[in-house]
């Protein structure tokens, strides 16, 4: 999508479920106990507010303490895959001599590596990342090598190739009733820079760079026509790098390595210090084991109405419960 026109709901309808996912992805990677309290208590569909984290029993009782504990296992997923694959320096070679001296400066001061690292582990959490190319003269004289996570981003593409994508993100200043979202749009050959002010749920609408500080240096660095950057090159400043294909999260979330740890029957965060699983008891007819919400028991049947006992067992119900042994017919 271009900019957002004035008014827009945010975020974009058709972005909703995609944002949501990510949320939760999120959190999981974080091992946050309050945050992942915060996204199931909050969800939007009564199943997952019903997960174990999405309970507010604990938050009701300022007198019991809250035993759910967590195992953050997500980030470690996470960090695994990512040193499975950038634990050492992929080699980035080009045939001219020069070239490549240049180039090996650039991704030694860039800490090329680490960045890697990093987008690594955060694509393996949340399906993917974006690298952008940026620059700041008065910062160091040399291009430089970010990271940009898809929950912050609204990528356009055509058969199957990124064509351009809108980088987004709240700035500082912003209350429950206001927020200010600067937009970074980049586009094969410019990137535009807008400012919006607007509230939680909608864009509201476009006003001068100049009028927050995190954007008002950014002026003096745009083109004549005050919103636009050229880079004098056709290629995308920007990229995406899938963890794995495909991403569409319609599909079971086969983006994200995360998929084991938050599935509602594989959760690991089951435990609970102050009711340990109860060992199962032996069997004995007439008892079916039943296990609900973790703990184990077991379900008596009764016996029906008329149905004689026998001779043991009603010597045995006389003793211990002589008042509810009936006289057989």
């Amino acid at each position: 999508m271009p900019l957002p026109q004035n008014g827009a709901p945010w975020p974009p309808p058709a972005w909703v479920a995609h944002y949501e996912a990510m949320r939760v992805d999120d959190a999981w990677y974080s091992g946050d106990r309050k945050r992942l309290a915060r996204v199931y208590t909050n969800h939007p569909r009564h199943t997952e507010r019903r997960r174990l984290w999405g309970r507010r029993s604990f938050e009701h009782r300022l007198d019991r303490r809250d035993h759910r504990l967590h195992v953050p296992l997500a980030g470690d997923i996470a960090a695994t895959s990512a040193a499975l694959l950038f634990s050492d320096m992929p080699t980035i070679a080009v045939e001219d001599t020069a070239t490549q001296a240049r180039l090996d400066q650039l991704l030694d001061e860039g800490r090329a590596q680490q960045v890697f690292l990093g987008a690594a582990e955060q694509a393996a959490a949340l399906s993917g990342v974006f690298l952008r190319v940026t620059w700041d003269r008065a910062l160091v004289p040399r291009p430089l090598l970010t990271v940009m996570q898809p929950d912050g981003a609204i990528p356009e593409w055509r058969f199957g190739l990124l064509r351009a994508v809108n980088f987004w993100r709240e700035l500082d200043g912003s209350t429950t009733s206001t927020v200010w979202r600067h937009f970074e749009r980049h586009e094969p050959g410019r990137i535009v820079h807008a400012l919006y002010k607007g509230t939680a749920d909608n864009v509201g609408r476009r006003v001068p760079l100049t009028e927050h500080p995190d954007t008002a240096d950014l002026v003096d660095s745009l083109d004549a026509d005050g919103d636009t950057i050229t880079t004098g090159i056709q290629q995308l400043t920007a990229a995406y790098v899938p963890n794995v294909l495909p991403t569409d999260r319609t599909l079971g979330l086969r983006g994200t390595d995360l998929r084991p740890v938050r599935q509602p029957r594989r959760n690991v965060d089951i435990v609970d210090a102050r009711h340990p699983p109860r060992p199962r008891p032996p069997d004995r007819p007439g008892r079916v084991h039943a296990q609900r919400g973790g703990r184990q028991g077991c379900v008596v049947r009764r016996r029906p109405r008329g149905l004689a006992l026998p001779a043991h067992a009603a010597e045995r119900g006389r003793r211990h419960h002589p008042e509810s042994v009936r006289h057989q017919g």
